[in-house]
């Protein structure tokens, strides 16, 4: 993101990157994944919203949306009862937008964080 590349190059790869969590976070449509995968693509989501904050310049609005949304939708898959720790439970905008306030984005990190170990 530092490189020379063009701002048209930065914006496909930023969209590449928005498109690929949505899909690891959908890739068990039918509830074939296991845990242990599962784990590995939260870790991977995980690594991504660390990145994308440090290149919070670009990866800013919709970036950080989608790797929450694609995290709950995670969560969700590994353990599903811990949406209840969500303000609103499983009716929180995170599972249907990625749109978070403060507290649920702060519970979904810390739920995304426990589940990786």
């Amino acid at each position: 993101m530092n490189g020379n590349s063009t701002e048209l190059e930065k914006g496909k790869f930023i969209l590449s990157v928005d498109i690929l969590e949505v899909l690891l976070s959908r890739c068990d449509i039918q509830n074939s994944t296991t845990e242990r995968i599962s784990k590995e693509i939260l870790q991977n989501l995980v690594a991504g919203y660390e990145e994308k904050i440090k290149y919070s310049d670009y990866f800013k609005g919709a970036g950080f949306r989608i790797n929450v949304y694609s995290r709950v939708h995670v969560i969700a898959k590994m353990d599903r009862q811990s949406l209840d720790k969500l303000p609103q439970k499983i009716k929180n905008p995170a599972l249907f937008s990625g749109i978070i306030d403060e507290e649920s984005l702060r519970m979904i990190d810390e739920l995304s964080y426990q589940l990786i170990k």
